[in-house]
Formats: C-alpha cells, sequence, structure tokens
C-alpha cells in the first residue's frame, strides 16, 4: 500500500491475514496479494457477494480492470490491455502522454468555449458535429500551438461566421 493512499481520511487499515466474510461490507475490492489461494478467495467472496473486484495481473478472476491513465487538464485517455500486459499499458501511457501536450488542452477549452454557439445554431446534430470536426481538422491547432490567437480567431470566425474572442480562454504569448 503507498503512504499516499495509507493516508486517507477515513480509511481504515488492518494488516492480517485475509479472513472469509472479510467483504460483507465492501461494493469493492482489489485483491494484491502475492497468495494465488488468497486472491482466488477474494474473488470468489467478491463474485457471490456481486462486489466489485480486481485481481491484480489476473483478468480471468476480475470483474473490473484498472486502466492507466493520461490527463491533461480536461482531457483524459484511459489505456488496457485487458488485464494481459500492466507492463505494455504503462508504457503506451508514456507513449501517448508525450503526444497530448498544453496545445490540445487549450484547443478543448477553446472547443468548450464555442461548443454552446455551434449548437444554438440551426441544424442537425450530425451537422453540428461536422463543425467541431472541421475545427479539429483545421488549422487551428497549429495556430494555438505557435501562439497566434488572431490566427485561432480567424479559423473561427471562418468556421462559425462569428467573431470569438479567445484572450480569456488560453493564456497567449
Amino acid at each position: 500500500m503507498t503512504d499516499e493512499i495509507a493516508s486517507f481520511e477515513g480509511l481504515e487499515i488492518e494488516t492480517r491475514e485475509y479472513e472469509e466474510d472479510d467483504l460483507e461490507k465492501a461494493f469493492l475490492v482489489i485483491a494484491a496479494t502475492d497468495d494465488e489461494k488468497t486472491n482466488r478467495a477474494v474473488s470468489e467472496e467478491a463474485r457471490q457477494r456481486r462486489i466489485f473486484c480486481n485481481v491484480v495481473d489476473r483478468p480471468e478472476l476480475c470483474s473490473f480492470i484498472v486502466p492507466s491513465i493520461v490527463e491533461r487538464g480536461p482531457i483524459k485517455v484511459a489505456i488496457s490491455t485487458g488485464g494481459l500486459s500492466p507492463a505494455l499499458s504503462r508504457r503506451l501511457r508514456h507513449v501517448i502522454g508525450k503526444t497530448i501536450g498544453d496545445e490540445y488542452v487549450a484547443l478543448a477549452a477553446v472547443l468548450g468555449k464555442v461548443r454552446p454557439l455551434v449548437r444554438s445554431q440551426p441544424g442537425t446534430a450530425d451537422e453540428h458535429k461536422r463543425v467541431f470536426e472541421l475545427l479539429i481538422d483545421s488549422e487551428l491547432i497549429e495556430a494555438i500551438r505557435a501562439g497566434n490567437r488572431g490566427m485561432a480567431e480567424d479559423i473561427l470566425f471562418q468556421a462559425l461566421g462569428q467573431r470569438i474572442d479567445l484572450s480569456e480562454v488560453i493564456p497567449w504569448a
């Protein structure tokens, strides 16, 4: 158990062997022992009690898996190998994490700002979706990456037919 988890308020830690009925009041359990028999017993009790259970590195004993997460502001990407290789999940998290830079956080902020405007325009949901796809596929990300607010606002104007002030959305250089 990590020091961070051990410091959670309201958490009671008991260092002892697993006993049947330990899960009586549980909602979720993670079995992370180095003992196969114990892990199987925890999984079986959880299954009988219909409790969410994750047995670390044993997907066949799990009712849920814990993905690796890349988090950048409002952007969250979950990566999983279905429990087959946590090491590969961690590697992919690192690779994907390097790909998602601050410019994507800023792009999310810009798209969040224009979303109510796009949704208020006449048109179907599919037409609104195409507007967002057009913006995502445009040079908007490059304008943001370059810190070129004028170019970003021009791209939005061309797509939306309305001037959008981005001065408070992104900290421009």
